[in-house]
């Protein structure tokens, strides 16, 4: 006789948890429901077997969604084989859903069954942020059509145990939560991993097609370097792109006092939490039309192909800011001759006149 146990669980903050626990082999198969488990703002898988279910990084994000931002979520763990079907009809049958979160630092299976529906639910539109150990094949076979899909390639940097991932964006909402509760930008290096894992990840290049914005915001080196990235994001051009957001290390290999801001979160809990809330916002700032007139108005910035013009009689005193309003770059714009920023959206002003440029 198989039996499943019902436990209904108030948060501190008011939010009932219907935790749903089931035997499998070698172990249990969880599900937690926060709303009404007819959608909502997640649907979450981990199979991360080295904490309890609800010690994940991917759970303590959503518990702190929940009590901070109100988001719903329902959320499965196993330490069981092949435990992840469940999580596919509810991603496909019981939404809608804003996003979907994968943690995946164990289950093979998962791998072989579910890259389908993961590519299949991208590419219909569905939203999905990732943690990912094996982008390059060599432990449960590669799925290029996925990873291209999510912004990466190979060849790829395989990772035999975890690194720091250093921040080379400090500018995009998941590097720089700015939601309630912030501002709260992530250090620029994240280290206090363990090495409990086999395979920890890889680098990726970038890969885009036209359509594609592509924004590779941190990786293995302390500064940018295609092919060594370990967080890719994507959106649809002309965006501040976070329709998805691949780790392609494992956000599990991360100590669970891990905390190397002394913020109070764990690093890898504050990763998870910053890329759900900037793909369910959908990161709130789109560009402006950057069209230009062919012959400008005198004395007017403009943006044409990523660049910044004057188009006055003179040079004119100029500056550059960021989401956060921080300064990054002051000079002397002259007539005629482009400027271009580094990768990011900013914020270009000169004589009382501002105008926005997405640089990639």
């Amino acid at each position: 006789m198989i039996l499943n146990i019902l436990v209904v669980l108030l948060s501190s903050e008011g939010s009932n948890a219907v935790v749903t626990i089931s035997p499998c082999e070698g172990g249990e198969l969880v599900k937690v429901v926060v709303g009404n488990g007819k959608g909502g703002t997640v649907v979450a898988y981990s199979d991360d077997f080295m904490r309890t279910w609800d010690q994940t990084h991917l759970y303590r994000a959503l518990q702190w969604l929940n009590a901070n931002l109100g988001y719903t979520f329902t959320y499965y763990w196993s330490d069981c084989y092949g435990q992840y079907a469940n999580f596919l009809n509810d991603m496909w049958n019981n939404g809608p859903w804003d996003l979907a979160a994968v943690d995946h630092p164990a289950c093979y299976e998962f791998g072989w069954d579910a890259w389908d529906d993961m590519y299949n639910w991208v590419n219909a539109g569905g939203k999905l942020v990732f943690s990912e150990f094996d982008l390059d094949g060599d432990q449960q076979g590669s799925y290029q059509q996925l990873w291209n899909l999510l912004g990466a390639t190979g060849p790829y940097t395989d990772l035999g145990y975890a690194y720091n991932i250093y921040v080379w964006n400090t500018t995009h909402p998941i590097t720089n939560y700015t939601g309630p509760g912030g501002p709260n930008p992530i250090p620029a290096v994240f280290s206090g991993y363990w090495d409990d894992w086999l395979d920890d990840g890889d680098g990726v290049w970038k890969y885009s097609q036209p359509g594609d914005t592509v924004m590779l915001i941190g990786g293995l080196t302390p500064t940018y370097q295609d092919g060594q990235a370990l967080i890719t994001v994507k959106g649809p051009a002309g965006s501040w792109p976070c329709n998805t957001v691949l780790f392609s290390i494992l956000l599990a290999e991360w100590q669970d006092g891990a905390d190397t801001d002394a913020d109070g979160m764990n690093d890898a809990v504050e990763l998870w939490r910053n890329a759900i809330w900037a793909v369910k916002e959908g990161c709130q700032v789109l560009l402006e039309d950057e069209t230009a007139p062919s012959i400008p108005e005198p004395g007017k910035l403009i943006v044409k192909a990523g660049e910044i013009f004057w188009a006055g009689q003179g040079p004119v005193e100029c500056s550059a800011y960021d989401p956060t309003g921080r300064l990054g770059w002051q000079g002397i714009l002259e007539p005629g001759k482009g400027l271009r920023l580094s990768d990011g959206l900013w914020f270009v002003r000169a004589e009382g006149q501002t105008v926005k440029v997405f640089v990639r």
